[in-house]
């Protein structure tokens, strides 16, 4: 912000992560802390997780063995109809946190990232367009450049920010 890293008080702003994103399932975050939590419900360490408790919470049952979220993406990219409508409903989880971000920081550009967000844009990158609110203009909404260097960028910025 204004040429310097928004840090925050004890250091985590910027942990986007935790933007309480969803709010129909109250589904329960690793981080212990709080619930609907945007990486709780789309990361993919969380992805099948979440998954699993989506089709119970609807009703769902039929059977799936799914033990990662490319297993996911795959049966959505076969047009499966349980795997398509519950990644649109990731989507939409996706685009409430997108507008809380927009929201809070008016940014000129938001760069989705992850190894979910860099193997599957159409399944992520679409719904966030498609369901991000419009309280304040959008800004562009891309799939980062970064790829998967996108970490090491940010802890470099971390330890050469701001530049001395």
């Amino acid at each position: 912000m204004d040429g310097h890293l928004l840090l925050g008080k004890d250091g985590n702003a910027g942990e986007i992560g935790h933007i309480i994103a969803e709010n129909k399932y109250n589904f329960p975050c690793r981080c212990k802390k709080g619930y609907g939590h945007w990486e709780a419900c789309a990361s993919g360490n969380n992805l099948v997780r979440f998954f699993d408790f989506w089709l119970n919470k609807n009703g769902i049952k039929q059977k799936f063995n799914f033990s990662e979220a490319k297993d996911i993406f795959n049966a959505a990219s076969k047009k499966n109809q349980t795997a398509l409508k519950f990644l649109d409903e990731v989507g939409g989880i996706g685009a409430r946190a997108v507008s809380n971000i927009i929201v809070a920081y008016n940014p000129e550009l938001i760069t989705i990232g992850g190894s979910v967000a860099l193997n599957n844009p159409e399944f992520i990158l679409n719904p966030i367009k498609k369901y991000a609110e419009h309280y304040l203009a959008t800004p562009e909404i891309k799939i980062t450049p970064l790829g998967d260097d996108l970490i090491l960028f940010g802890a470099a910025a971390c330890v050469f920010w701001p530049p001395r």
